[in-house]
């Protein structure tokens, strides 16, 4: 399934300081495959290298022992020769032996006279043993080694005869195959390290990318789709290790998140579809609140305008009934035809200041269309409309209204006003908070509201008076006192009545009593 991201990428995102690009990183492929490489490569060397050295060290014992086994052999069989050895006899022994050991490059028999080292017979030219190698093996008496170049090592011992030094045998042999061993083996191990980095490249690519790469790029592909959304995107892992793993969680895990998205979704619209609803309720309790205040503002105008009109037709009616009655007196005794004639004009246009006098009192009564109206929904609609005032003043709703109730046939607003103005006087009698009643039931076929309060009660002297005009408790400015003036003209042009009851700071009750229509309802 979808899901906006516009929270992510949205203004409240750019809001955000926008994290440095990272530069672009070798693919994990790659990476994996230089660290391995290198580092059998670095094995491959160093092994190569240890074998290397171990290896010349080993030649190099071997040839230094050769050269000691041969001179130590030349010297054995000068020394156990009865006669005086001369040069020429022991240039065959020599060469056998130099042919014995094809890596010895010459030997050389010295005597000793007078303390000096004689070249006696010496198998080449070109590699003479040192002079003071020599010497010293003459001084001492015993083996002396010497390596005067590189390439050449030379080994001498002494002849004896007896306990007394004779002569000298130097043995000189060729290094050069330790230098060509350490030659060849770094070429072998170059070409070695060589073959063996691209053919372990190759190797772990091809591992790399079945065991590791291939599911990484699913998780990854995966995890790409999720963010742009789609929380029904899963990774599909065949290899059984510890990435598959990886993705099972991956897989677990974007599935409680599209639950959960699923879940707030159904949870937001359910609560956006309440929000509605409430919205509405909302907008039709303010149209009836705003209803009813015209209507009592309007009814308040014409109350006072139709109280007005009647205090003026009282002031104007009585003197013109006076003057009527003395017109007619004197039609009766006067028998002038001219004067009767004025009397009747005067009288007729007494009539009709009477008549236009008794059209604006007619003019100035509130009017309305009657039809069935529900009471528990009239009263519901008050509960609504005053829920904002009574939660601002600490009061409590209390509805209590019968099951079945009858309608009442009335204006629906006209009656509404009525009820409005009881409550509003209820609320204005508990400024310090309390609990509000409206009740509705059915008695001996008539209707009965009631309006209860828990303030502070209505005194004597103003319960005698409470529904004349221009009667009220409240300060200067807050109320006329035609409100409930008003609500008992509109109930009783109902065929109704009202009546109240009170207790000083125990509250105070109005009881409305409706005639009822002859359809009963079922209230919801």
């Amino acid at each position: 399934m979808q899901v906006s991201t516009e929270g992510a990428s949205g203004p409240a995102a750019q809001d955000r300081p926008t994290a440095a690009r990272s530069p672009r990183r070798l693919a994990l492929g790659t990476r994996l495959t230089i660290y391995v490489t290198l580092s059998v490569a670095a094995v491959i060397t160093l092994i190569t290298f240890v074998g290397t050295l171990i290896a010349q060290r080993q030649l190099d014992k071997d040839l230094r022992e050769t050269a000691e086994v041969t001179a130590f052999a030349v010297a054995d069989d000068i020394e156990l020769r009865q006669d005086p050895v001369g040069g020429d006899p022991l240039v065959p022994v020599l060469r056998s032996f130099m042919n014995a050991a094809p890596d010895l490059r010459s030997i050389t028999v010295f005597r000793a006279v007078d303390g000096h080292a004689e070249t006696l017979v010496s198998t080449s030219v070109v590699s003479p043993a040192p002079p003071a190698l020599v010497q010293d093996v003459i001084d001492l008496g015993d083996t002396v080694t010497a390596q005067p170049t590189p390439d050449t090592l030379f080994v001498a011992v002494p002849l004896l005869s007896g306990n007394r030094v004779t002569g000298a045998v130097a043995v000189a042999v060729s290094l050069g195959a330790v230098r060509q061993l350490q030659r060849t083996a770094g070429l072998v191990a170059f070409g070695g390290a060589v073959f063996a980095v691209v053919a372990i490249a190759i190797l772990i690519n091809l591992f790399a990318r079945r065991l590791m790469l291939r599911p990484l790029n699913e998780i990854h592909r995966v995890m790409r789709r999720a963010r742009g959304g789609d929380l029904g995107a899963r990774a599909y892992v065949t290899q059984e290790n510890e990435l598959r793993d990886v993705a099972d969680g991956l897989n677990a895990m974007l599935a409680e998140l599209d639950d959960l998205h699923r879940s707030l979704s159904q949870r937001v619209a359910a609560a956006t579809g309440e929000l509605r609803v409430r919205n509405e309720e909302l907008v039709r309790s303010y149209e009836s609140v705003s209803r009813l205040r015209e209507t009592a503002a309007r009814a308040q105008q014409l109350a006072a305008v139709g109280q007005t009109m009647a205090n003026v037709a009282h002031q104007i009616g009585t003197p013109l009934n006076l003057v009527s009655g003395h017109v007619q007196l004197l039609q009766h005794e006067i028998s002038d035809p001219a004067i009767r004639r004025r009397l009747r004009i005067v009288e007729e246009q007494i009539d009709r200041v009477v008549a236009t006098v008794h059209s604006l009192l007619e003019r100035a009564r509130p009017k309305g269309e009657r039809r069935p109206v529900r009471i528990d929904a009239v009263i519901a609609r008050m509960g609504d409309a005053m829920r904002g005032r009574l939660a601002s003043g600490g009061v409590d709703l209390d509805l209590d209204v019968e099951a079945t109730m009858a309608s009442v046939a009335a204006d629906e607003a006209q009656l509404e006003l009525a009820l409005l103005n009881l409550v509003t006087n209820a609320l204005d009698a508990m400024p310090q908070g309390g609990t509000l009643t409206l009740a509705a039931r059915m008695a001996d076929g008539r209707i009965r509201i009631e309006v209860r309060d828990t303030g502070s009660g209505i005194s004597p002297d103003v319960l005698s008076r409470m529904f004349e005009p221009w009667v009220t408790t409240k300060p200067a400015g807050r109320g006329t006192g035609l409100g409930l003036s008003i609500t008992r003209d509109l109930i009783t042009a109902l065929g109704g009545t009202i009546a109240v009851t009170t207790s000083t700071g125990h509250g105070t009750t109005f009881t409305i009593e409706l005639p009822a229509a002859d359809t009963l309802v079922e209230t919801s």
